[in-house]
């Protein structure tokens, strides 16, 4: 072996205990709190030992540097699987694990240690470690499905190129062409550079699982979910959306305009039909008006009654417009219940944020403030800043 090939086990030994310190140490376990480190954590450092002591070949006995470090290798893909099955939720079983160092401690007592059955070994040690790779295998099919893709890819395709050397190797010993296929020191640095870059894809595939699990188990804000009913943005999001919008109108000059919208007698629709079909009159309201709305616009659900929509880059008037649109669609559709035909209308308050907002509940208070005129001057229409009050509004602000 030449001192470039050793080098490189060496650095693939220092390359494994660096990525599982960076397991443990750097906060991408989702379990924190576990005492015990890491599955994967412990079959890099088995890795990393096996790694090392191959590298000393030739400098202590045979027996230790080949078997020894073959077991600890063997080792890797067992805890490796362990891994996969807790990122999985799902027990190891612990007997099948086992089962394989055991059998491979059985078959080598058999077998013996005299360096005629070197061939014999090494064929232990590779269906040993195709078991493994077997295993990883079929917990990786279950987190596919899961939704690990990327992890998944990662992992099962470093794991498939070093079967495929373990395979090559076992066929060159078996075949007795061990030194013309592995011997050669261009061979052997090429095989350990991609033995190196496996170890570090596959354990970045397990870290992207590490991740994925913690953001799965992240508390979602209720708050921050879409509207259950209308599928609209929750009032929270809307706001939080809204000011960023603000803000950026503001910063480049440019108009934006804020609507809220009310089907009429919605109070009085709930009592005389019930609530099932008053929320089903609301929910077809709200899809009329993701509808009529730009792709860009922010629709949510401000309350149990209104629906607030934000329009940036549009000024008063192409906004009116756009306002009179959902009015005229809402109305034109006929709706029944029970066999009696009925039209609802909606009222809708709209105005446009100027220098004296400075943040967006200051907008939708003027927006709520022209709804309030539009519904007590008899509803079905568009009230702007800028409309004649009614003589109902005047006499209800009084």
């Amino acid at each position: 072996m030449s001192f470039d090939a050793r080098t490189l086990l060496v650095v693939g030994g220092l390359l494994s205990w660096t990525l599982a310190a960076a397991i443990e140490f750097q906060a991408l376990r989702p379990d924190r709190d576990h005492v015990l480190p890491d599955p994967w954590t412990i079959g890099l450092l088995a890795k990393g030992l096996g790694l090392n002591l191959l590298s000393q070949r030739g400098l202590i006995p045979d027996l230790w540097s080949i078997s020894v470090a073959n077991a600890l290798l063997l080792m890797g893909p067992l805890f490796c699987y362990s891994a996969l099955q807790r990122i999985r939720g799902v027990a190891t079983n612990y007997f099948l694990v086992a089962a394989v160092p055991l059998g491979v401690g059985v078959l080598l007592t058999i077998i013996g240690f005299a360096p005629e059955q070197f061939p014999a070994r090494t064929l232990v040690f590779t269906c040993a470690g195709l078991f493994g790779f077997a295993l990883n295998t079929w917990s990786l099919g279950h987190l596919w499905r899961d939704g690990y893709k990327a992890g998944v890819v990662l992992i099962l395709g470093s794991s498939a190129v070093l079967a495929t050397i373990g395979i090559a190797h076992a066929v060159a010993v078996m075949s007795g062409g061990i030194a013309g296929l592995f011997g050669g020191s261009s061979i052997q640095i090429a095989l350990y550079t991609i033995n190196d870059v496996c170890i570090a894809l596959g354990t970045f595939g397990y870290m992207d699982m590490l991740r994925t699990t913690r953001n799965k188990q992240a508390p979602i804000d209720p708050d921050l979910l879409p509207d259950a009913l209308t599928g609209l943005y929750s009032r929270r999001s809307f706001i939080s959306g809204g000011q960023a919008e603000l803000a950026r109108a503001r910063a480049r000059g440019e108009p934006m305009s804020v609507m809220k919208i009310q089907i009429d007698g919605f109070d009085p629709l709930t009592t005389s039909h019930g609530r099932t079909f008053a929320d089903h009159q609301f929910k077809r309201v709200s899809a009329e008006v993701q509808r009529d709305i730009r792709n860009f616009d922010l629709a949510g659900r401000l309350s149990s009654t209104t629906v607030g929509v934000l329009m940036p880059e549009l000024g008063l008037a192409e906004s009116h417009a756009m306002a009179e649109q959902i009015r005229t669609a809402v109305q034109s559709q006929e709706v029944s219940h029970h066999g009696t035909p009925m039209r609802l209308t909606v009222s809708i308050g709209l105005c446009t944020a100027d220098s004296e907002h400075v943040d967006l509940e200051s907008v939708m208070a003027l927006a709520a403030a022209c709804l309030h005129r539009a519904r007590l001057a008899g509803g079905n229409q568009v009230a702007t800043p800028a409309s004649i009050p009614s003589k109902e509004f005047i006499e209800g602000t009084i």
